[in-house]
């Protein structure tokens, strides 16, 4: 598991003020946690549902990033550009609501 500090000079990015990532690019304006998620997909992880990937969060990472959800769900969009949100819902469940 990388550090922050590790993930952030990997992929030469900062974060602002507000903690999320200040460049613009595939990243801009998302926690670190979509950084972190995304380099664990990029090594083989999480679950590929076609639309996104979906990680089950661990305890480990419940503490590291301050949150209580199940699952952490990574989109990359057609553009390249890569989002995340942390979910307690199941995969069925979000896709109803984009429906």
């Amino acid at each position: 598991m990388k550090t922050d500090r590790e993930l952030l000079q990997e992929y030469g990015v900062t974060l602002n003020s507000h903690n999320v990532i200040a460049e613009l690019g595939k990243f801009e304006h998302e926690p670190i946690e979509t950084l972190y998620y995304y380099d664990a997909m990029l090594n083989g992880d999480g679950e590929d549902l076609g639309d996104m990937v979906k990680f089950e969060v661990s305890e480990k990472e419940k503490i590291r990033f301050t949150v209580e959800e199940k699952y952490f769900y990574l989109e990359v969009s057609d553009e390249g550009f890569v989002s995340g949100e942390f979910s307690d819902k199941d995969y069925e469940a979000i896709e109803s609501e984009v429906e």
